[in-house]
């Protein structure tokens, strides 16, 4: 099963909202979409939605169970059409009119204008072939290889979402997950971490930034320990950031992380990300960051105000 991030979300009539029970917001890199598989806890029922449509006065009291199980709520006498951007959602023992979008899960919601209904993703099945995926048909595993190949070199479906060709191949592993296509999808795109394209390679990067699988992500860390000519140009700040989501997680990459912003010409890419995740240690050695790259003073000190809980004493120990 996938679920979506944020336990689902909450989207207006306007916001796109997919048929497909497997389809679902996979990341936010990927294109936000409403969860079409909300499920109540509270009545152990899926949620049902339908934009354009409101309740017919302010404050309507009606039996939701019966309203619930009218197989078509566009003839519901209990509803009326209402602005298109909004989209009524009901179970059988909660409602809510969104007109914006937002997680279906508030931690501290307010009362008044938050959701506070008992509703999370219920999970969607993953996608097995065969199967369409955003507009192109594939029936076996070697149609995947095949499509992955087109899509590692700029090729999208048709209703790619998003539409940014070099996400596509990030979109077709959140699809397939781990499937045998899944894995055809993934060990694609660690053989093309290598590729001499280097546009290639940047997809490929990209592709271990949304789905950090750890054979991926040991690649990118063995290539900025050692040879970095595959990293050439942005590509190397590119592989630092698939790797900064590690930083509070694995000493290896923090240390190699310090090190890097030591370094002349190298590490101004994870000014932000180390001042968020290991600000006393920035702060203790900002002066020394400061002197290895004094051009980019401006940047650490914008990370500091951005990210940094004493940005103020950031400056003073830059000396700015």
């Amino acid at each position: 099963m996938h679920f979506c991030c944020n336990a689902g979300s909450l989207v207006s009539g306007a916001t796109p909202f997919p048929e497909d029970p497997t389809d679902y917001y996979a990341h936010p890199a990927l294109g936000f979409v409403g969860c079409n598989q909300l499920f109540c806890r509270g009545c152990n029922s899926f949620v049902r939605s339908v934009a354009g449509l409101g309740f017919a006065l302010p404050n309507m009291q009606v039996d939701l169970g019966a309203l619930y199980d009218r197989p078509v709520l566009l003839e519901a006498p209990e509803l009326a059409p209402t602005y298109p951007e909004r989209r009524l959602y009901l179970c059988r023992c909660s409602r809510w009119l969104e007109q914006f979008n937002r997680p279906v899960f508030i931690a501290e919601p307010d009362p008044l204008t938050d959701p506070t209904m008992p509703w999370m993703c219920g999970g969607h099945l993953v996608r097995v072939l065969p199967c369409d995926l955003d507009g192109v048909r594939v029936e076996t595993e070697a149609d995947v290889t095949a499509l992955v190949e087109k899509a590692f070199t700029g090729f999208a479906g048709p209703t790619a979402r998003p539409k940014e060709a070099a996400l596509w191949p990030a979109r077709l592993y959140a699809l397939l997950g781990v499937t045998p296509a899944g894995q055809i999808v993934a060990e694609a795109a660690e053989a093309r971490l290598a590729d001499p394209d280097p546009a290639v390679r940047e997809r490929a990067i990209q592709f271990f930034t949304i789905h950090p699988l750890p054979s991926g992500v040991a690649r990118l860390l063995d290539a900025l320990e050692g040879d970095r000519s595959l990293l050439a140009g942005e590509l190397e700040d590119a592989a630092w950031r698939a790797l900064a989501q590690f930083l509070d997680r694995n000493d290896h990459v923090l240390e190699l992380a310090r090190k890097e912003v030591l370094t002349p010409g190298r590490g101004r890419a994870l000014y932000a990300d180390l001042m968020a995740k290991d600000g006393p240690w920035m702060l203790d050695h900002a002066a020394e960051i400061a002197r290895a790259n004094p051009e980019w003073v401006p940047a650490l000190l914008d990370a500091a105000r951005l990210h940094h809980d004493d940005p103020h004493a950031v400056r003073a120990r830059v000396g700015a």
